[in-house]
This record gives C-alpha cells, sequence and structure tokens, in this order.
C-alpha cells in the first residue's frame, strides 16, 4: 500500500526551456544562447548541490555574459523559463486527500524561490527535498536514503515520478514505486497512480 507519492519537478510538474527568456538577454551580449547553456550547465552542479550561492553563480553568469547585463536581467531570464504542465497538477491534487505529497527535485535556491513565488500552489506540497539544501543530486542513493530517513517508510510504501531514466533506476533499484513521466503520455502516469492504489482525475 502506498503511504507517499514523489513528484519531480522539471518536466514532470514544469516545463523549461531558457530559449523563452533568452530574447531578453540577447541585445546585450555577444553570447548566443548555446554558449550560456554550457555555461549554466557547467555551473549547474556546484549550484545544485549548495556548494556555489546564488550570489557567487550570478556574478559568474553576469561576468560571462558581460556588462550589458545586470544582475537583475539575468535573475529574470534564469528564472522565467518555466511553464506548469497543467495535467500532472490535476493528478496531484486527486492524489493530496489520500497520501502526503512532496517534492524530489534536482533544483536551486534560485528556482526553488522563484517557483514558490511565481505558483503558490508548490506551497501545498507536503513536503520537498531539494539537491541545493541537501548537498547531493539524483541519481545518487543518498538523495534518497534521505527521502526514507525523513518520511519513515519502507520505499516499497513509496510512489515515485519522475522523467530522467537514471534518477527512476536508482529508485526502481531501492524498491520504489516508480513512473517515468512523458508528457505526450499523459495517460501513463494516471494508470501508474491508480495502480498504485490512488485516486486519479476524471478523464
Amino acid at each position: 500500500m502506498i503511504h507517499a507519492c514523489l513528484f519531480d519537478i522539471g518536466n514532470v510538474l514544469v516545463s523549461f526551456d531558457y530559449s523563452r527568456t533568452f530574447p531578453r538577454l540577447a541585445p546585450h551580449t555577444g553570447r548566443s544562447l548555446e554558449e550560456l547553456k554550457a555555461h549554466l550547465a557547467q555551473a549547474s552542479v556546484a549550484l545544485e548541490t549548495g556548494r556555489l550561492s546564488s550570489e557567487a553563480f550570478m556574478d559568474e553568469a553576469v561576468g560571462f555574459l558581460g556588462e550589458g547585463v545586470t544582475h537583475g536581467a539575468f535573475r529574470e531570464a534564469f528564472t522565467g523559463i518555466f511553464d506548469l504542465i497543467e495535467p500532472v497538477w490535476s493528478a496531484v491534487q486527486a492524489v493530496r486527500p489520500a497520501v502526503p505529497v512532496h517534492l524530489f527535485s534536482n533544483t536551486s535556491e534560485l528556482h526553488e524561490t522563484w517557483l514558490f513565488e511565481a505558483w503558490p500552489q508548490f506551497r501545498d506540497f507536503d513536503g520537498g527535498f531539494f539537491s541545493w539544501r541537501m548537498g547531493c543530486m539524483k541519481p545518487d542513493a543518498e538523495f534518497y536514503h534521505h527521502a526514507l530517513e525523513v518520511l519513515q517508510l519502507p520505499p516499497e510504501q513509496i510512489a515515485y515520478v519522475d522523467d530522467l531514466p537514471a534518477n527512476i533506476q536508482t529508485g526502481r533499484r531501492m524498491g520504489f514505486h516508480c513512473h517515468q513521466y512523458d508528457f505526450r503520455n499523459h495517460g501513463a502516469l494516471l494508470e501508474f497512480l491508480a495502480g498504485c492504489g490512488l485516486p486519479v482525475p476524471a478523464v
């Protein structure tokens, strides 16, 4: 029987695309979108494990982009990349009365703060496990062990939804009930939740 659900954020609860916000920076920098993505990817592990502070990260990014980009403009572009994946939120709302739901995400302080401010429904979750707070990232087993310690549940009583195969593989290896989400086949998520004995929204 399932007693808790864990939901990843990126490409499960929200989609993200840096091309949505880069045009705001493009007139003020000589860097391309691909160069920006490569720079962010290089810094992301340190940022998302809390080894690099938000302030230091923004200093580095603004230095990389050039003096035409302000800290405020970069923060707005870096955090404005998200869109809600509405069907998943309907599923979360159906599950919430039955079992606690928790966020389970590799993310930064900047993105966590922005998401909670932009969409208050993030506050409806019963808790969250965030890589920048925990100092480790999925798919490292340490991330999953921490959740088990906090929830005080055996893994077989936890349903877990993520979009990345490596993260799902670790979850399955540890005994979680796992589903790899693909927005192109949302019905598979509903089938997974129903198979776990959880309520799902009416189609």
